[in-house]
This record gives structure tokens, sequence and C-alpha cells, in this order.
């Protein structure tokens, strides 16, 4: 949620930590891939994903041939074999402990809130 992530970031650049420090921002309310992207469609009122089934052979041999591509014409690219293993993952994790332990940040909204929330911002402002 928007104004939870600037609280954070204010917190991060104001507090007496280390350079380079990282801080995770999440309501500490699991929540898998699937479960985020129903909550968007929800929000929206539109199916927002489309499964389409390739072979990931295909899917690499593709990334591969985008980073030659990129590399040739010194652009960037948006399919890597970096983003094939990402798409692949099973899961992801993260901790917001030492943001809430570090930065005394503690989140406002629920990521479910959040994506309502920011959704209906969006409507008002004539963005969807």
């Amino acid at each position: 949620y928007g104004p939870d992530c600037a609280d954070a970031c204010v917190k991060a650049l104001t507090a007496d930590v280390p350079s380079g420090s990282v801080y995770y921002v999440e309501d500490g309310v699991p929540i898998s891939f699937k479960e985020m992207i129903h909550l968007v469609e929800k929000a929206l009122n539109k199916r927002a994903w489309v499964r389409v089934p390739l072979p990931e052979r295909l899917v690499r041999t593709a990334a591969r041939v985008s980073e030659m591509y990129g590399k040739l014409t010194d652009q960037p690219v948006m399919l890597t074999v970096d983003k094939c293993n990402e798409l692949r993952a099973s899961g992801w994790v993260c901790d917001g402990t030492a943001a809430r332990l570090e930065l005394g940040w503690e989140p406002r909204v629920i990521f479910a809130e959040g994506v309502a929330l920011t959704a209906a911002w969006y409507r008002e402002q004539g963005w969807l």
C-alpha cells in the first residue's frame, strides 16, 4: 500500500542504520501469488491473469535469444534466464522483522485492504 511504503521509506532514510540496509515492507500476513492475483482481480472487478501454458524449454530458449538481442543492441530486455528462474520459483519469502525492529515501522493497512484502497484511488483519478 503506497502510504505504508512511503512511511517505511521515510523511516529508512531518517533512521540511524548502516548504509545499504535492506528492509522488506510487508504486513506479516502470508499470502500466495495466486491469492495476490485474486485480490487484484476482485478490486478491479475483472480478470487480471490469463494462464497460457508454454513449455519451459521454449520460454528458456526465448530468454536466451532475448538476452543475445539485448547484448547486440545494448538495449535492456524484459525476458532473461534470471527472470525465468524467478517465474519458476515455488514461492518468495519476505520478512519485515528488520523494518519493525530497526525502523520502528508498522503497516497501517494489510495487503488485501491496500489493494482495494489503491484500486479505488486509481478509479477516483480516472486511471481505471
